[in-house]
Parts: structure tokens; sequence; C-alpha cells
């Protein structure tokens, strides 16, 4: 369970939305307030309930701009500059600050930062800097791990809307 907070510098706003993730090995489920997102690591499916509506499209392995849940929780050391940031004390936790600059200066974001609980010895939160003045956070309220989640626990099921689904295929 995470809380995922939008802000936006050159616009001043900020958005907050929460959500659910289960993972398993490069797939994923992403409950994501009114969009739920699937992947199989070859093919993502973003789903609308209230719409009955599912987009599907080739999932981008080669997209290093795409931080995905899996790879946020695996990130190649070779890939980034890293160095250790402050420590604080943060919600009554120990927090200590990994900054990592990737080395790829094409990418869409400058830096993460990780804040890890070295209690737990897991990350508090994650902080993704884009170039165009968008940060994300990812603040992890829960985690649970590991589960027993199978291929069809993290699968598209499309009898979720019956008749009245509308599919939209991108992949081709």
């Amino acid at each position: 369970d995470f809380e995922l907070l939008i802000e936006d510098l050159e616009n001043n706003s900020t958005e907050s939305r929460e959500g659910t993730l289960m993972l398993r090995g490069e797939s994923f489920k992403l409950s994501l307030d009114d969009q739920v997102i699937y992947c199989d690591n070859e093919r993502i499916w973003t789903f609308l309930p209230d719409v009955c509506e599912v987009q599907i499209d080739n999932f981008a392995h080669e997209d290093g701009d795409f931080i995905s849940p899996s790879t946020l929780f695996d990130i190649p050391e070779e890939d980034y500059f890293a160095i250790l940031g402050e420590g604080k004390v943060q919600e009554g936790r120990k927090i200590q600050v990994v900054e990592l600059t990737p080395l790829d200066k094409e990418l869409s974001f400058h830096k993460i930062k990780l804040n890890v609980d070295l209690g737990s010895r897991r990350i508090h939160s994650a902080e993704i800097l884009d170039k165009n003045g968008i940060h994300f956070t990812y603040g992890i309220d829960d985690f649970k791990g590991p589960a027993n989640l199978s291929a069809e626990d993290l699968g598209f099921k499309a009898s979720e809307c019956g008749e009245d689904l509308i599919t939209i295929d991108v992949s081709r």
C-alpha cells in the first residue's frame, strides 16, 4: 500500500493518490484510485472500471524513462552515481537518504532519492525528480512480502465487465 504525491513545481500544484501494488518477478498489478494497471512484462493493460474500458499496449522494456514498480526495488547500481545523503528522523523513524543520479543524461529524470528506514532496512519512500519540474514521491504505507501470487492474481480478467467491456488495443 502506498501514497503517491505528485508535485508540479512550475504550476505550484500538488496531487495525492493512493494505491496498492502487487509484484511477482517482472509482473505486477497496480491499483491506483480510478484505474488498475496489469503488466506481464510483455503487455500492459490499463483498466478503467468506472467506464469498463481497457487499453492494451506492448510493455516497453527498453524505455529507460519509465521506472516500473519492479525496477524501483532493483535499480542497477552500474547505471547510477550513488551518494549517501543526509540522515534524518521522519515519522519517528531513522531514515538514511541514498541519492541516485543516472549516468544516462538523456533520461527525463535527473535524480532518485531513496529514503531507507534504518530499523527495517526497507524503502520508506522514493522520490523521482523529473527534469520538467515534476516530483513524484512514493510513500510506502504497508509492505508485505513475499506472497504466493500466481499469474492469475496479477492478470487482467475481461469478465470484470462482461459484454460491456470496451477494448482498445494499441499494441499493433
